[in-house]
């Protein structure tokens, strides 16, 4: 016979604290409390995510062929900004 297994509080609670972090984290952002230049929403990064996991030429193989620009375009895209 096969038992059900059963979710435990804890579960549960660790569940909804990660959810309310997140909803959280959405709504710093969103309500302009930190600038999403310093901490981006984690619908912008998932979003972002989803974005480069379905581009048609990963980043990857850009840099294989413009190695000359390679170092111009990462120091670029993954700038600080001030």
């Amino acid at each position: 016979m096969l038992k059900k297994k059963r979710i435990s509080g804890y579960t549960i609670v660790n569940i909804i604290s990660l959810v309310l972090f997140f909803v959280c984290w959405e709504l710093v952002v969103k309500t302009g409390l930190i600038s999403s230049e310093k901490l981006s929403a984690p619908s912008a990064i998932v979003k972002l995510f989803i974005t480069k996991l379905t581009e048609t030429i990963p980043m990857a193989r850009r840099f294989r062929r413009i190695p000359g620009r390679a170092c111009e375009l990462c120091s670029r895209d993954f700038a600080w900004r001030a």
